[in-house]
């Protein structure tokens, strides 16, 4: 595990279960695709679960400080390392969006928002817009399809150097 891999684990805010190496290699262990595959989206009671497990009996006020610390440590560590960073928040379905409470989602974006503008790390979130159900494989995850989409867009922003929306 790398410095960042160990940071990230230290707390389920980053669900550090994902292949961090991606980040800064560009290589991946498998194709991405087989995983994006298409599942039909859930009933709307479980996208309502869905967004409450996240945003309510996930969410913790007192580890907000706890993340926040970890994130700039994950900054300090990518600038030591002359990285850049780029907050992303990743799209949800629109079900998931409207379910979520908007009391938490308002603290852990401003930690995000304080955090990005303190530390000149631009952060990019999708979840301010309205993407069609057939984007996702789930409520929180997108499809192949989804994922070229919100890729191709990444890419614009970072290569036309315009990464603020």
């Amino acid at each position: 595990p790398t410095v960042s891999d160990k940071i990230l684990a230290r707390s389920n805010f980053f669900r550090a279960n994902r292949n961090t190496s991606f980040l800064y290699t560009g290589k991946n262990d498998v194709d991405i695709k087989e995983h994006l595959q298409n599942v039909s989206l859930k009933s709307p009671s479980a996208c309502r679960s869905r967004a409450k497990e996240y945003s309510v009996y996930r969410f913790s006020s007192a580890l907000l400080q706890e993340n926040c610390k970890l994130l700039r440590e994950l900054i300090k560590n990518a600038h030591d390392h002359e990285k850049k960073i780029i907050f992303i928040t990743m799209p949800k379905a629109d079900c998931f969006l409207s379910s979520r409470n908007n009391e938490n989602v308002k603290k852990g974006a401003k930690c995000l928002q304080t955090i990005s503008h303190n530390n000149q790390v631009d952060w990019i979130n999708f979840s301010t817009s309205s993407y069609p159900d057939s984007l996702f494989r789930d409520v929180d995850h997108l499809n192949y399809e989804g994922a070229k989409l919100i890729w191709s867009a990444l890419e614009s922003k970072i290569l036309n150097d315009s990464i603020t929306p």
